[in-house]
């Protein structure tokens, strides 16, 4: 069960990762510590929550849940970011994907 859910916070971790580089290039370092702090936080807080109730199945859906609100939905709550978080959310849904098939 704790695999599987890690398994879905990989995108996440892609994500992230490929944001990161972003914030670098674009001197916001702040923002990607802001973002990091929040997500910090949120982990604590979740499993401080999560694992009472549902163990280690609770530590990792509060990692699930901390890593998508880093990768992706804080990317919404910040101006300079918000396009980020659109186009996070087309590569996500494979928009582009399944219009290339339609295509075909």
């Amino acid at each position: 069960g704790v695999l599987a859910i890690h398994t879905w916070a990989a995108p996440f971790v892609f994500l992230a990762i490929a944001s990161s580089r972003w914030f670098v290039a674009e001197n916001e370092t702040f923002l990607a510590f802001q973002r990091n702090l929040i997500g910090a936080l949120a982990n604590v807080i979740l499993n401080f929550f999560f694992i009472p109730i549902y163990g280690v199945e609770g530590a990792a859906m509060g990692t699930l849940i901390s890593y998508s609100l880093v990768a992706l939905f804080s990317d919404y709550f910040q101006i300079k970011t918000r396009k980020m978080f659109y186009i996070k959310v087309r590569s996500l849904l494979f928009r582009s994907l399944i219009l290339r098939s339609r295509q075909r």
